[in-house]
């Protein structure tokens, strides 16, 4: 993987957007990221490893504790990394954004937040620069396609790609199968792995067949006690000779094998033939026994085959049988059809016979109608005159009743005079008790308020004790809370003040925890630097030694490479020639180089020229690195010193109690601060809790008041009641009830006596005035009796003109109306009759022609016969409808506009109810609008109507 670019934004130290181009180190395989604590070096590496996995490089803090705490706070945090994969023309460039939950605020509304998911998001780059997404928005899916694209996961990345401070030791010191795991992802050796596996199965399945032959060897050999080669070898030799032996036995018993096999075959062939024969025989027989049903068989077979070529002929003359059978049970019906249609056609023509015949009732009913019209007036005049003389009956009536009612009050005032006097004088004699029977009820009515305030006082006072009982015991519970939370309140401020110390001490036991993992880190170092000063020391006495046994060697091959200078020189002199050390031409006795000396050249000593420098080099080299590491150890076993001085006795305690100090100190701040919680709510419940307080107080004061004040009420009533306090109520309450009945005996007859007093003139001149008014009556019911007289002579006149049944307007109009409805219904009658005579005769019409239909040809008769049943249902199905058998004129009335059925009387029983009838007349109702419903107006009970039928109601139905 090769990093392209980065850009964070919010993220850790870097409050803004920073973005980092790494295509400016070019084809630099190798950089520092240099920079004080604190300016964001591991940032950049958290960003990366959180770009491709959503997590830090250390893996200590999630993906929501990077944002940077200077950023704005609508900036959100967001990491885009781009990285390339591959090389050459088979590199593939992508780019992965991702951005971790957080709060931003909200657009609408003050001091709101909303929260932003966690969203990720990767795109391949295309070499023409455009970008495809990849894989959007789900988290587990853009891992698992970083983890794809790598090939490695989060915690490997982090441990063989991007190792962080302090966690290269972990992997050194991870077991083997933990390394294996990461190195075979990392270097692709899973080929190998399983190249060695497939080897050792291969291994252990060769082992196993040497086993097996081994075994398979010792059963053969150890039976016969063969121990040694030559055992073999003569084991060998004689079974080779039994091995001959057998082969020719083998070869004689397998030519008498197939010697009896053949005679085996031989034998099985004769007896299968024979079982054929005896199996053929069988068949004979049965097939001879069966001759005759087969031959019938055959019989019947060849009458069948001839036969087959009627079959469809047959099949044509049962569906032409089927079809004439259908068709004779249609023609049947629809000849029962026209029997019943002509049957309905002479009895429809003997009812229009019948409605015809009734001509002259109607016209003697349209008579009747006309004469009734004539008789309006002289009926009205003859209504008028009964009214009359009904006025002079009730006058004289009324004049006699007058006379009669007159003489009994006459009678009656005398009588009521009398009655009054004698009446006075008794109620004079109970009107005196009045004075004392007021006394008594008073006294009595005093006694019975004053028990009953005193009941009604004891009561209020029960309530009152009750009532203090309670605001007492509420007052006692306000004031236990109340002490209950200011002494909470006391120890919640006792405990709170603890809270700077326990910061405090969070504060030092967290620094003192962090100073322990640095020590201990440092101590680590200090043990690996310690190490590798005695590595170095050892490789630098291993080149001091080198370096002396270089020098020996050089000073041995140039001590023999100047041996054997001479040697040489003295090879290459020439007689004649001058010597180039003593330029002497003679050379009389040159130097011979000794027989054992080995001779040295010049490349042998440049050799060992070398090899002296590079001993030197690698000395000085071994001597450096001992310096440095002596340095680095120097460094470190200080900083080890200043941390143990630092820390004192926590140098030397486990980590596992400075962590569990710090989860105890934890702990006791988080106990603090929620103690200083609930002494905030604690505080500001105590001024409720003290107002409940007095509240409480003050009601039980009020209540001790109240309880006193009825007590000193009680005995004070008590007190004047006497022994009456103690009587039960219903006796006094009885004895008010006999002074009350007696006060108003005695007011009522004070109150009678006096209207009596005052009645007495009145009477008197009652009676006085109601025998003048008898004598008045008399003479008034004379003239009534003279104006009788002459009423009923008049009344007689007019009676005598007109008929009995018609001596009223009422009766007038209901025989106007029987005979109206009596022509309406004949006429109706007329028309219903005509109708249905046409009818019945258009149905047997049509009967008629599906008769002759059917007895047509097949294709015609179902034709036709298809046509007259569609008539006949469309006839049969069509409403009935009225016909009238004569025009009738409209100019000398309305038209009738509203139609509706009324019973006639043979259908209404006496009581009203409705008999079953196959027919309701009908009548004609003028003067309506359509669709307008009226009702015939109603006879009150007991009112008789000549020539009307009781009915119960009419419905009207409009048809057009």
């Amino acid at each position: 993987m090769r990093p392209i670019s980065l850009t964070a934004t919010a993220f850790g130290p870097f409050a803004d957007k920073a973005t980092i181009d790494f295509t400016k180190l070019g084809e630099r395989s190798f950089f520092l990221i240099e920079g004080p604590i604190g300016s964001g070096k591991t940032s950049i590496l958290d960003a990366i490893c959180f770009a491709l996995y959503g997590v830090s490089s250390g893996g200590e803090r999630d993906g929501s504790d990077l944002r940077s705490h200077h950023a704005k706070p609508e900036m959100l945090t967001e990491v885009t990394f781009e990285f390339e994969l591959g090389s050459g023309d088979a590199a593939r460039r992508f780019r992965v954004q991702r951005a971790p939950m957080q709060e931003r605020p909200a657009q609408r509304g003050e001091n709101r937040t909303v929260t932003v998911q966690t969203s990720a998001t990767i795109w391949e780059v295309t070499p023409k620069g455009t970008d495809v997404a990849t894989t959007r928005g789900g988290i587990k899916d853009v891992n698992a396609k970083v983890e794809q694209l790598i090939g490695v996961s989060a915690e490997q990345f982090r441990q063989v790609i991007m190792l962080p401070q302090g966690k290269f030791r972990e992997f050194l010191a991870a077991d083997s199968k933990g390394r294996r795991t990461v190195l075979e992802k990392l270097f692709g050796t899973e080929v190998y792995r399983r190249i060695e596996e497939e080897l050792h199965e291969a291994g252990r399945k060769a082992d196993l067949a040497v086993d097996g032959a081994r075994l398979d060897l010792n059963v053969i050999l150890l039976p016969r006690q063969v121990t040694t080669v030559d055992d073999l070898t003569t084991l060998r030799e004689e079974t080779a000779g039994a091995a001959v032996a057998l082969r020719a036995e083998a070869t004689a018993a397998g030519t008498r094998a197939t010697e009896a096999e053949a005679a085996l075959a031989a034998g099985t062939e004769s007896g299968r033939l024979i079982a054929e024969r005896t199996a053929a025989n069988a068949a004979v027989a049965t097939l001879e026994a069966d001759l005759p049903a087969r031959q019938a068989d055959r019989a019947r077979l060849d009458a069948g085959r001839k036969a087959l070529p009627v079959v469809p002929v047959e099949a044509q003359v049962e569906e032409a049988r089927k079809r004439r059978d259908t068709a004779a049970q249609d023609l049947a019906t629809r000849r029962l059809t026209a029997t019943t249609l002509l049957e309905a056609l002479e009895v429809a023509r003997t009812r229009l016979a019948t409605e015809e015949a009734r001509k002259p009732e109607r016209e003697t009913a349209t008579q009747r109608v006309q004469e009734l019209d004539r008789l309006k007036k002289d009926v009205a005049d003859l209504a008028t005159l009964r009214a009359a003389l009904v006025e002079a009956q009730t006058a004289a009536t009324a004049a006699d009743t007058a006379v009669t009612i007159a003489e009994a009050a006459d009678s009656a005032s005398a009588k009521a005079l009398e009655d009054l006097l004698a009446r006075i004088g008794t109620l004079q004699v109970e009107a005196a008790k009045l004075d004392g029977a007021r006394a008594i009820a008073e006294s009595v009515a005093r006694q019975v308020q004053a028990r009953a305030d005193l009941e009604a006082n004891r009561k209020a006072l029960a309530t009152a004790i009750t009532t203090r009982a309670g605001v007492e015991a509420e007052a006692t519970r306000a004031t236990e809370a109340r002490a209950a939370l200011e002494a909470r309140i006391g120890d919640l401020r006792a405990f709170s003040a603890r809270q700077d110390g326990a910061t405090l001490l969070v504060s030092r036991v967290t620094d003192t925890l962090k100073a322990r993992h640095t020590l201990d880190a440092d101590r680590a170092s200090l043990a690996k630097a310690t190490a590798a000063h005695a590595g170095a020391v050892a490789a630098h006495e291993a080149t001091v030694t080198a370096l002396e046994e270089a020098r020996v060697h050089h000073e041995a091959t140039f001590h023999a490479w100047t041996s054997g200078l001479a040697g040489r020189l003295a090879n290459t002199l020439v007689e004649g020639e001058a010597c180039p050390v003593c330029g002497s031409d003679h050379h009389p006795s040159p130097t011979t180089p000794g027989g054992s000396d080995v001779p040295v050249s010049d490349e042998d000593l440049k050799a060992a020229d070398r090899a002296l420098k590079g001993a030197s080099d690698a000395e000085r080299g071994a001597d450096n690195a001992v310096t440095a590491r002596k340095s680095e150890v120097d460094n470190l076993n200080g900083k080890v010193t200043t941390a143990v001085e630092a820390l004192g006795e926590d140098a030397t305690v486990p980590v596992a109690d400075l962590q569990g100090r710090k989860a105890q100190a934890d702990s006791e701040l988080g106990a603090i601060a929620t103690a200083a919680a609930e002494l905030v709510g604690a505080e500001a419940g105590i001024e409720a809790a003290r107002t409940s307080e007095r509240a409480a107080t003050e009601a039980s004061t009020t209540a001790r008041t109240a309880v006193d004040q009825l007590e000193g009420t009680v005995n004070a009533a008590i007190t004047a009641l006497g022994d009456d306090a103690t009587v039960p109520l219903s006796d006094v309450q009885g004895r008010k009830a006999k002074a009350d009945a007696d006060l108003q005996a005695a007011q009522k007859a004070s109150d009678d006596l006096a209207e009596a007093t005052g009645r007495e003139s009145a009477v008197r001149q009652a009676a006085d005035e109601a025998h003048a008014r008898a004598v008045q009556a008399r003479e008034a019911s004379t003239q009534a009796q003279i104006a009788l007289a002459n009423a009923q002579t008049r009344t007689d006149v007019a009676a005598n003109a007109v008929p009995a049944d018609l001596a009223t307007p009422e009766e007038l109009a209901a025989a106007r109306s029987v005979a109206g409805a009596l022509v309406a219904t004949l006429e109706s009658a007329l028309a219903e009759a005509t109708a249905k005579e046409r009818t019945a005769n258009d149905a047997t019409i049509v009967a008629d022609t599906a008769s002759t239909a059917a007895e047509a040809s097949d294709a015609d008769r179902a034709r036709e016969l298809e046509q007259a049943v569609a008539t006949l249902d469309q006839v049969v199905r069509a409403p009935r409808r009225a016909t009238p058998t004569a025009p009738v004129n409209w100019s000398k009335r309305s038209p009738p506009s509203i139609r509706w059925c009324a019973m006639p009387a043979s259908q209404v029983s006496p009581t009203g109810a409705r008999r079953a009838s196959p027919r309701a007349s009908s009548q004609s109702w003028t003067g309506a609008s359509p669709r307008s419903t009226r009702r015939l107006p109603r006879h009150r009970a007991g009112q008789t109507v000549p020539g009307r039928t009781p009915r119960t109601s009419r419905r009207q139905t409009w048809r057009p």
